[in-house]
């Protein structure tokens, strides 16, 4: 949804006097409704919940890309197409959220549009028309990366019909996204006339269609992405409580489903909805919620490998002189057996603490079948323990005896 310049708005401006335009850029927008007291330029708004949700989704945004880059480069020293593309959509994001944040400092979120000076108006404007493209620019970068990842993960080898449908759902979002960008800085001409009045030009109106369709097809390429993995980690050879655990992970993309979902309601309600700065104010905060699940489900499958190598935490422990409550009753139990002159009793192999659900699932496959799947531990963002290779060459040791 964007704010939209008027026609009428600009001629009637273009009529006045200097002397009229100037007073008139202090002047309200337009009269409130009946009852309604105006506060024009000191109206009530909501920016502690408008800056503290973009400060917060800002700083969990740099930490996942920052992580995943780290893992990447340090840990795997193995850097993909989708991590240049994660890069870009921090680049892109960094420039949304200032616009963002524009709109929170002057004159704030959630304002009435009555409370507004035609000045504020004109800046309302221009963030609208900016943002709105920052953000596509954003989502197709991001659903880029997401899709090229699921392809990595789950079918490198294979063009069947998963493979198909994500290079679809790309393509498709490629060329929507670039519509929807074009539109965006072509509807008035000159392209600063969008939100600059004392420009001579003149603004095309956008029917209804044109305001559903490009949330619509950003809510219908999120349900895509959210349900796509599920086609293949439900016929996992695994224990259900694994699977569970799997399909939770990627199921964190209801989240941007969601914000994607309440995105569509609001551009609805603008058609019918007079308090314009009200619903940019929200469509702001649930673009900036939308952006954040989707850096999550493309950062986090990277982070196994990070957590594996922060070892430093227990050394440091260790230093410190700081133990588990497990290691020091065994080493207790151990230290009275001792005494008594007797060995204490044979503890059970532990669990290797690197086989997490990740390395779990490579071990057996992404994929339901040997053809669509990569070699165990060919993929860096699921690698398989040492152990786990050296088994799998004395069986095949043994099997060409």
């Amino acid at each position: 949804m964007t704010i939209l310049m008027s026609n009428d708005l600009r001629e009637w401006y273009q009529g006045l006097t200097p002397d009229a335009r100037q007073k008139a850029l202090e002047n309200p927008v337009t009269q409130p409704p009946s009852g309604v007291e105006v506060a024009v330029g000191h109206g009530p708004n909501n920016n502690p919940l408008g800056f503290g949700v973009l400060i917060t989704a800002s700083i969990l945004i740099v930490f996942l890309v920052g992580g995943k880059l780290y893992a990447r480069v340090v840990c795997q020293k193995s850097v993909t197409l989708e991590d240049y593309l994660a890069v870009a959509a921090l680049g892109v994001y960094g420039a949304f959220a200032w616009g963002v944040w524009g709109v929170g400092t002057s004159p704030g979120f959630f304002v009435d549009f009555w409370n507004l000076t035609l000045k504020d108006y004109l800046r309302y404007l221009y963030f609208s028309t900016v943002n709105y493209a920052l953000f596509t620019l954003i989502v197709a970068l991001l659903k880029i990366g997401i899709l090229l990842q699921w392809i990595r993960l789950f079918v490198p080898a294979n063009r069947g019909f998963f493979w198909w449908i994500c290079h679809t759902t790309i393509l498709f979002n490629v060329v929507a996204d670039i519509a929807v960008i074009i539109l965006t800085f072509t509807r008035c001409t000159p392209v600063p006339a969008a939100w600059d009045i004392t420009i001579d030009g003149s603004c095309s109106m956008l029917s209804i269609y044109s305001t559903f369709f490009p949330p619509f097809i950003n809510l219908l390429t999120d349900v895509i992405i959210l349900l796509l993995p599920h086609m293949i980690v439900w016929r996992l050879k695994l224990p259900m409580p694994k699977k569970l655990g799997i399909a939770a992970l990627f199921a964190i993309g209801i989240f941007a489903t969601i914000a994607g979902a309440f995105r569509l309601s609001i551009s609805l309600a603008s058609v019918h909805n007079g308090n314009a700065t009200q619903l940019l104010s929200k469509l702001s905060l649930w673009s900036v919620a939308e952006v954040t699940a989707q850096f999550f489900v493309l950062c986090v499958s990277s982070f196994p490998p990070l957590c594996k190598k922060m070892t430093f935490i227990g050394s440091l422990a260790t230093r410190l002189g700081i133990k588990s409550k497990v290691q020091s009753s065994h080493n207790d139990n151990a230290a009275r057996w001792a005494r008594r002159g007797l060995q204490s009793w044979p503890r059970r192999p532990r669990r290797d603490p690197d086989a997490s659900l990740f390395t779990e699932v490579a071990e057996f496959g992404l994929a339901p079948t040997a053809s669509t799947t990569s070699r165990p531990g060919s993929d860096p963002d699921f690698p398989v323990p040492d152990d786990s290779r050296s088994s799998l060459g004395h069986a095949k040791g043994q099997q060409e005896r």
